[in-house]
């Protein structure tokens, strides 16, 4: 006599290789969302050194024997910016030229951004001094 068994294959997943899966999952992500958030970080940063830039040259180009600041901040807000407000403020300061400075915003992410010094500034001035350094990189 001949049986028919079926051969009971087990449907699904055990208990150990989904943990086993969380385990690595965890893993990659604890590794990936700290380069992510430097990522991130450094896009904003990015942008608003762009934006120094871009309020330096207009400077530049409008001066005839003095700084038009109007020309690039108006009522304390940045004319020619395209970076996020929420992520950085900007200021000119009249000393011996100028001083473009963004600073982070009160709150913002960008508190956190690693090449920022003490003072949490990013400068420009009048014959290029940039700092800190290690943001203008």
């Amino acid at each position: 006599m001949i049986c028919n068994k079926r051969s009971s294959r087990q449907i699904g997943l055990t208990l150990i290789e989904i943990v086993i899966s969380l385990a690595i999952l965890s893993l990659f992500v604890s590794i990936a969302y700290p380069v992510y958030k430097q990522q991130v970080l450094g896009s904003h940063r990015t942008a608003a050194l762009t934006d120094l830039m871009r309020m330096q040259l207009e400077l530049e180009k409008e001066f005839n024997g003095s700084y038009q600041f109007e020309s690039v901040i108006s009522a304390g807000q940045c004319v020619l910016c395209e970076s996020d407000p929420s992520r950085y403020q900007f200021t000119v300061t009249a000393d011996n030229g100028y001083t473009l400075s963004a600073t982070p915003a009160k709150g913002s992410p960008q508190l956190e951004d690693s090449c920022l010094n003490s003072d949490k500034r990013i400068t420009l001035d009048a014959i290029g001094n940039m700092l800190p350094a290690s943001c203008w990189k």
